[in-house]
């Protein structure tokens, strides 16, 4: 049985694209940095990047770092985290200069809400189509029908299903990524040559290297050319003994140790709870853990355990082989994939739902499938070659490809948006 979140948390559940327009009742306005208003007057260009501000929220100001404000303040974290905030700004931005070329007679409230239904739209296809099966495995997806249909309405919605965030996946399970997360970040350019790279821990909270014309691409490229690391427990020393270091001092907090705190802290049941969750044989003892996790590992969580029963889920999660397909282990899998399940199946206005209030027309629908990521950074920045599938590395199936080649990267349009005033659109 799974323990929905009781914490407090400031952040939906629903998949929303809260990053961008905000999680609270201020104006979107504030949250987005760019009002309709301000778009047509030219905020939309490729240029573009969210809007600084002085200083870092809840951080003494600091004349030379430049921030950005977004709908989430985590946007200023590092620099690969303002740099994809930044490509869903402005593929929100270039929503709206297209739907108002496309259909003058709306106003600029008609627009911001329109373009701000598609992309949520098309992060939740990106999602479900690109990002997830590489996370959980195709073969997970597949058994629990969590893979987007090709054509026509989904009728997942269950109003019985509770889409909350599980406390297991916000509190462990879906920090999975820490693992990933490498201690440099390498910059190419637009032909894919090395040209440089930042040292992570030179840089949370500041992000000015991106005002450098040109790095907001060089990031990008980056992001889709160096490989991450694997998910196991081994971290990088930039987020174990440098996270949110500060000028002058050699050493940060340790952000593995944070992790196993705060499943602590939120009363999260051990990892053999959650073994036998999953439909996973639970360890009598330290050795049953071996079917999961390598035995050296194992030996290490013998000495620093007194019992089975007391192993923390996220060290435990994190130290699985990868499940098959997957980038982690059986355990994290299975949470995981349930939260997504609900996610999908919880929330009608997921979209690709029929019969809904909010439901797209069916070709609307069928543009919608059309959309991914590599096409988001083609259309919202320099970026002119990159692999179709980004959020995997280029091999003979996945190979790089000019932006401009639609049979491999399609291209979204939005003419099934097009109204005519005083008719059904």
């Amino acid at each position: 049985m799974w323990v929905i979140l009781d914490q407090m948390n400031d952040k939906p559940h629903l998949l929303d694209l809260s990053n961008v327009y905000g999680s609270d009742a201020k104006p979107p306005s504030k949250a987005c940095g760019a009002r309709l208003s301000a778009i047509r007057r030219g905020l939309g260009n490729r240029n573009f990047i969210l809007r600084p501000v002085e200083g870092v929220t809840g951080k003494e100001p600091s004349a030379h770092v430049k921030c950005f404000k977004a709908g989430d303040g985590r946007s200023s974290v590092t620099p690969n985290l303002a740099v994809t905030h930044t490509v869903f700004l402005r593929q929100h931005n270039r929503l709206v200069a297209l739907l108002a070329d496309l259909n003058p007679h709306w106003n600029d409230e008609r627009l911001y809400q329109e373009a701000r239904r598609i992309l949520a739209a098309q992060m939740q296809h990106i999602t479900y189509n690109e990002w997830l099966p590489v996370v959980i495995g195709r073969e997970k997806m597949q058994e629990l029908f969590l893979l987007p249909l090709q054509k026509g309405f989904s009728r997942d919605y269950d109003e019985n299903a509770n889409p909350s965030i599980l406390n297991e996946f916000a509190a462990a399970a879906f920090r999975f990524g820490h693992s990933l997360i490498q201690g440099q970040y390498y910059l190419y350019d637009l032909k894919r040559k090395k040209t440089g790279s930042v040292q992570l821990l030179h840089h949370f909270f500041k992000t000015q290297s991106l005002y450098t014309p040109g790095n907001l691409d060089k990031f990008l490229i980056g992001l889709a050319t160096q490989p991450d690391q694997k998910v196991d427990n081994v971290f990088t020393e930039e987020l174990t003994n440098h996270l949110f270091e500060k000028e002058g001092k050699s050493y940060g907090m340790d952000l593995l140790s944070l992790n196993i705190q705060r499943g602590r802290g939120h009363g999260l049941p051990g990892y053999n709870s959650y073994r036998a969750n999953c439909g996973l044989p639970r360890s009598k003892d330290f050795d049953g853990l071996i079917d999961l996790i390598p035995r050296q590992t194992v030996n290490k969580l013998k000495y620093l355990y007194a019992s089975v029963e007391d192993v923390d889920l996220y060290i435990a999660g994190v130290s699985e082989r990868p499940a098959k397909g997957a980038v982690v282990g059986p355990t994290f899998q299975c949470i995981i994939a349930d939260q997504f399940l609900r996610l999908k199946r919880g929330d009608r206005y997921f979209y690709d739902l029929g019969g809904q209030s909010g439901s797209f027309t069916e070709k609307q629908l069928e543009e919608i499938r059309k959309t991914s990521f590599a096409r988001l950074v083609c259309d919202n920045s320099l970026v002119q070659l990159t692999q179709p599938l980004v959020f995997k590395s280029v091999s003979a199936v996945n190979p790089i490809v000019d932006c401009k080649s639609t049979n491999s990267i399609s291209h979204v349009s939005l003419q099934a948006w097009k109204e005519f005033p005083g008719k059904k659109g």
